[in-house]
């Protein structure tokens, strides 16, 4: 026996736990209930983030395998299933704490979402009144269809804008193009009525030129002949002072021979000494070439002198007939040219007197249109304040009707939601009694058959005591008759009285509500 004992307590277990010898016996005992074929039953595991236990085929406590294959009958509590329930109590309680770190976490960014959402819609709404202020309200349509009206109205204001501009090049375009016409169409009336006006000028004081032509003409010859006349008459003058000095000179010199002559003579006739007639000889020879030299020199300056006389009349002349022949020659060119002159200064006369008037009219044109400008400008001035005076003024009415009109259907929604809030109280209330009457009788009800079956479940998943288990299904069971009471009183309430104008799709509240963490409150809250 002892050595049969021995083996017994030398055989060694296997990994699951039971002896080899018992393992048939255990698989095919009537302790562990068969396996129902489909879907496998849900574990609790360390990474599951459901708060609610799997649901279990049966609601009994099953005994342990291990240990009732030590013990040889069935074992529901042992040290080894105690472990294991307090190793899925830790871990459910760290998945707990764990599950409830990451929801005030996700509350907590939630709620700097809302913040910062909050934010932007007052700046947005500053945009919008600043919008507002400058062009009006927005329409409701574009109002109402987003959170952010600033931002719609910006895009609208400044797609209006580009379309403006796109506008205003195609027009400045179309008018840039009808100014070149009109400016075209001036300028060639303008020119054709002075070149017409000009021509029949010219042809008017055709008769003035010619005279003029004329006049000039016969100055210019009457000069030229003048001063060849002129130059004529001063040759013959100074021809005749020279013949007149040349020829008292020529007397003189001839007296002065002939008195040498007569001392030669009387030389020869003894009456002077021979000496004398030596001295007087070599003297009358010197005054013989002294006068035949200064007779030569004489002609020879009288030729020169003519020949200087002659060649100026000759040029004087010359020019005179060169002049003459010129005027014959182009006379018609010189009437053309005449004209063409007089024409051009008549022209320039008559575009410079335009100038003047045009400048004059342009002067006189542009300080008229200042002034009338400067007036518009003070009148629009003027409008412009009124109208913008007036635009504050229905923009500020226009708001406090519509923020008045906000505030009526938040007060009235508010109230909706005091008298919602008592119904499905007494809902509650009346639930809850209900609840409590039902769950102390002894008579089986629905409240005591889902009682039970909590029980039960709280007892095989959670490895909960008798009491603790029935206090916890009795606070579920009253919770879930109180919501289902609550939820169908606002179901009533909103059929028999006026619905909220929006829901909250996650909690059912009436919005615009304060305690709805999952909508943010509107701004003219």
């Amino acid at each position: 026996m002892r050595e049969s004992l021995s083996k017994v307590q030398q055989m060694s277990l296997p990994r699951n736990g039971l002896p080899s010898c018992l393992q048939k016996s255990l698989l095919t005992s009537p302790l562990k209930p068969p396996r129902k074929k489909g879907k496998p039953i849900e574990r609790v595991s360390t990474l599951s983030t459901s708060l609610t236990s799997p649901e279990c085929s049966s609601h009994k406590a099953l005994p342990n395998a291990s240990a009732s294959a030590l013990w040889g009958f069935n074992v529901y509590h042992s040290p080894e299933l105690d472990q294991e329930e307090m190793d899925k109590l830790h871990r459910r309680r760290l998945l707990q704490e764990k599950l409830k770190v990451d929801r005030e976490r996700k509350m907590q960014a939630d709620a700097s979402k809302a913040e910062q959402k909050r934010l932007a819609q007052r700046l947005d709404y500053t945009k919008y009144l600043y919008f507002a202020s400058k062009y009006g309200p927005l329409h409701a349509l574009l109002y109402c269809c987003t959170d952010f009206p600033g931002r719609v109205y910006d895009l609208l204001v400044h797609r209006t804008a580009t379309t403006l501009q796109h506008w205003a090049v195609h027009y400045m375009t179309v008018l840039k193009r009808h100014a070149r016409f009109v400016v075209s169409r001036e300028f060639v009336a303008v020119t054709l009525g002075a070149a017409v006006s000009k021509r029949v000028a010219v042809l008017t004081q055709h008769h003035h030129a010619h005279q003029l032509r004329r006049r000039i003409f016969y100055r210019v010859q009457y000069r030229v002949f003048i001063a060849w006349r002129a130059e004529t008459d001063r040759g013959k003058l100074i021809t005749s002072k020279f013949q007149r000095a040349m020829a008292t000179t020529l007397a003189g010199r001839f007296v002065t021979w002939k008195d040498m002559m007569a001392t030669r003579k009387m030389v020869r006739q003894g009456k002077l000494c021979q000496a004398s007639v030596k001295v007087f000889h070599r003297a009358l020879f010197n005054r013989f070439w002294h006068w035949k030299k200064c007779v030569d020199k004489t002609k020879h300056i009288r030729s020169r002198f003519t020949n200087a006389c002659t060649r100026r009349t000759l040029d004087c002349w010359q020019q005179w007939r060169q002049f003459s022949t010129f005027a014959i020659t182009y006379k018609a060119q010189a009437i053309t040219m005449q004209r063409v002159w007089k024409g051009h200064c008549v022209r320039q006369y008559q575009r410079c007197q335009k100038l003047a008037a045009i400048k004059l009219q342009a002067w006189t044109r542009g300080r008229s249109a200042r002034q009338y400008a400067k007036k518009l400008r003070e009148q629009m001035h003027l409008v412009g304040v009124k109208l913008r005076f007036q635009l504050r003024k229905d923009m500020v009415t226009l708001h406090e009707t519509f923020n008045s009109s906000v505030r009526a259907a938040i007060a009235a929604e508010h109230s909706r939601q005091v008298l919602e809030q008592q119904a499905m109280h007494r809902a509650r209330e009346l639930a809850k009694r209900d609840a409590s009457e039902a769950l102390v009788k002894i008579l089986g009800n629905a409240y005591r058959a889902i009682l039970k079956d909590k029980i039960a479940l709280f007892k095989s998943e959670f490895g909960m005591d008798s009491k603790r288990a029935t206090i916890k299904a009795t606070e579920e069971v009253i919770q879930e008759a109180q919501t289902k009471a609550a939820d169908y009183e606002r179901v009533v309430f909103r059929q028999t009285h006026s619905a909220p104008p929006s829901v909250c799709t996650k909690c059912q509240a009436g919005l615009p509500l304060a305690t709805c963490t999952h909508i943010m409150t509107p701004r003219f809250m």
